[in-house]
């Protein structure tokens, strides 16, 4: 079992970010294993103007969490869900979804898919992405 844990913060030309994070990783053998992760995020992003905030609400705020489940080598399946919220227009949207990959022979390629509902203030909607990622050298692609 691993557990990791992040903070961070940032302030500088008038705005600052703080946010925390982490993911803990539950092996049950070489290649199975459960993920669970989660970040969230704050930021004062207004302009100052001669030390005058025109916009003082410009508060931006997001956050996710995820579990995941790799069964063996090739695959790897979990649920994610996503909010966000943007305080000066008012508005705010969240994500929930399913998410997949599947490595059909070694590292060199990787098959992903996503299908996610989203509900923001002002509308709905459904999508989904599929994904193919390769590598040509020495790099291969991340796989989970």
């Amino acid at each position: 079992k691993i557990l990791f844990l992040g903070l961070n913060h940032i302030d500088g030309r008038g705005k600052n970010f703080s946010g925390g994070d982490f993911k803990f990783i539950n092996r049950i053998n070489q290649f199975s294993s459960w993920v669970v992760q989660s970040e969230y995020f704050i930021g004062n992003i207004s302009s100052l103007h001669h030390g005058i905030s025109y916009h003082p609400d410009e508060t931006l705020s997001a956050g996710y969490f995820m579990v995941g489940r790799q069964f063996n080598k090739k695959y790897h399946l979990g649920l994610l869900a996503d909010h966000w919220s943007y305080k000066l227009k008012a508005t705010q949207g969240t994500s929930i979804g399913l998410y997949g990959d599947y490595v059909p022979d070694e590292d060199n390629l990787v098959f992903r898919f996503k299908l996610m509902k989203d509900k923001q203030t002002d509308n709905d909607g459904m999508y989904g992405i599929i994904e193919m990622s390769w590598s040509l050298g020495s790099h291969k692609p991340k796989r989970y």
